[in-house]
């Protein structure tokens, strides 16, 4: 995210803002027993890093998550500035050659990048709640995609955890907004996905 945050809907989360407090860095999801979501089981907080540099200074993650074991590093990124497909591709494989995953975030209504690299939409809970995942995190229902209501401690726990993975869905997405290139979703979900897709292909068509 550089540059200063241009105007948007309702009162914006400065940069840092979007990006979790040192307190979230242990979190514990709650999990709805109807949501068929897996709870995920307690795992270590990652060690974060603000403003953290690449090798060679070729990237600067705005937080930079670092698992305990060192096996995993995630560069959380805040993006609030204008910027191009091209440019958020070019700076998300630059950050995957030296073995950093990346998550990009905005508050923006309708950011035309969202989905072309891993990233989610966020918004402010109306009862204070902090923020929560407007878009990008979804769950197969057995025909298609439908979007998934998180806390972006639950997010952030899920995804470090490797419960949610980025995905290209094959099948539609229900969604009110617009279809993603790339969704946030749990590994059993695509897999639903292509059992869906196997059971298409195995019907007679006329």
């Amino acid at each position: 995210m550089r540059g200063a945050p241009g105007p948007a809907c309702g009162s914006s989360p400065t940069r840092l803002a979007l990006l979790p407090a040192r307190s979230a860095w242990n979190p514990s999801p709650t999990i709805s027993s109807s949501s068929n979501w897996r709870q995920p089981p307690a795992t270590p907080a990652p060690t974060p890093n603000w403003k953290s540099p690449g090798p060679g200074g070729a990237w600067r993650a705005d937080v930079l998550a670092t698992a305990p074991t060192g096996a995993w590093k995630t560069a959380l990124e805040a993006q609030l500035a204008p910027i191009t497909n091209a440019d958020i591709t070019d700076r998300t494989e630059k950050m995957r050659a030296d073995g950093v995953t990346s998550i990009w975030f905005s508050d923006r209504p309708r950011p035309p990048w969202l989905g072309t690299t891993p990233s989610v939409r966020l918004t402010t809970a109306d009862t204070g709640q902090g923020l929560l995942v407007a878009e990008g995190l979804v769950k197969f229902d057995g025909r298609g995609w439908e979007p998934v209501p998180a806390s972006l401690t639950d997010f952030l726990a899920w995804a470090f955890a490797r419960r949610v993975v980025p995905h290209t869905p094959q099948t539609s997405l229900w969604y009110p907004q617009r279809a993603l290139p790339t969704v946030w979703t749990a590994p059993h979900y695509i897999t639903a996905e292509t059992a869906h897709l196997e059971e298409e292909e195995r019907q007679p068509h006329p």
